[in-house]
């Protein structure tokens, strides 16, 4: 089913209104009403991602942290929103891994409001919301593309989810799996004379991950 006008509409004013409220944690009422249209289709979900990605963006640390929010909320629920949201992990992660950076001049009538955000940590919001045992599941995806994302994700998580990672068989198992595959991809691309290989690549990255992990 194809997204209709009216529901972009509306998703894009409940994105702006979730994270311009001035509120730590985000109207779930609001956010239930973005989970049922999200259902109708894709399309749905892809319009929610670029409006998320495009208040992750903002300046403003309020802001940015109710955008991280939703992103959690729809990460944990939607396995099409973790596929696009992967394109912009690194950044992602950067911001997750430090507390929210406050604004530097602030007007003694928002001073307690501002206090609450000090003690929030997107890292905190993204352990409770499982992306430590949510992210692995990528690696299941047979697209080259989407494995080195996937990758790249986990060893840019992997100061705060080693404890998940270690415990994770699935995970463990996956990593020698592809090591193996892609091990074989880059003898045979070497036999025929090929260096530099993109194959390569994603198996230095199963190695640092695996390093990681030991």
């Amino acid at each position: 089913m194809v997204m209709e006008l009216p529901q972009r509409d509306r998703l894009s004013e409940l994105v702006e209104q979730l994270t311009t409220s001035g509120e730590p944690q985000l109207n779930q009422d609001r956010m239930k009403e973005i989970k049922k249209i999200c259902k109708v289709s894709n399309d749905c979900i892809d319009h929610v991602y670029h409006s998320v990605i495009a208040q992750l963006n903002q300046e403003h640390a309020e802001v940015r942290l109710s955008a991280f929010q939703i992103a959690s909320e729809l990460f944990s629920r939607s396995h099409h929103f973790r596929m696009l949201l992967v394109d912009n992990f690194q950044e992602l992660i950067s911001q997750a891994g430090l507390d929210l950076d406050l604004d530097l001049v602030m007007d003694a009538s928002h001073e307690e409001r501002v206090h609450q955000y000090s003690k929030v940590s997107l890292q905190v919001d993204l352990l409770e919301k499982g992306w430590c045992n949510l992210v692995p599941q990528l690696l299941e995806s047979t697209e080259h593309d989407y494995r080195e994302k996937a990758l790249r994700a986990l060893l840019a998580m992997a100061p705060m989810c080693l404890d998940q990672y270690r415990s994770d068989s699935s995970l463990l198992g996956s990593l020698l799996y592809l090591r193996d595959q892609y091990q074989e991809m880059v003898q045979s691309e070497m036999i025929v004379g090929e260096e530099n290989s993109y194959f390569e690549e994603i198996v230095e990255l199963i190695n640092a991950l695996q390093v990681q992990i030991k």
